[in-house]
């Protein structure tokens, strides 16, 4: 993860305010919805979006394929990845 070196106390409900310099880059607006994500001790805020991200690239799309059994999603680029590196293992094999 990269710092950006900005800190802010939570209120007494327990809130925080995102700089808006954040949210700019970000492309958070008013009313967005925000995913709260633990990663080991840390806290990972990020844009939600009902379209899960890519396993192999992270892309965020409509197009990605949802294997629902296993809450799989890869993009159509993920795919081409993983079935370019799936023809390298059986080369070697």
């Amino acid at each position: 993860m990269k710092s950006t070196g900005i800190v802010r106390k939570l209120d007494k409900e327990g809130r925080i305010v995102l700089p808006k310099q954040l949210r700019r880059l970000l492309e958070l607006s008013i009313d967005d919805p925000i995913e709260i994500l633990l990663d080991e001790k840390n806290i990972v805020l990020r844009k939600y979006s009902s379209n899960p991200a890519c396993i192999i690239t992270g892309e965020i799309s409509e197009q990605n394929i949802i294997f629902k059994k296993e809450n799989i999603a890869l993009s159509p680029q993920g795919i081409k990845m993983l079935l370019k590196e799936l023809e390298n293992m059986a080369i070697e094999i």
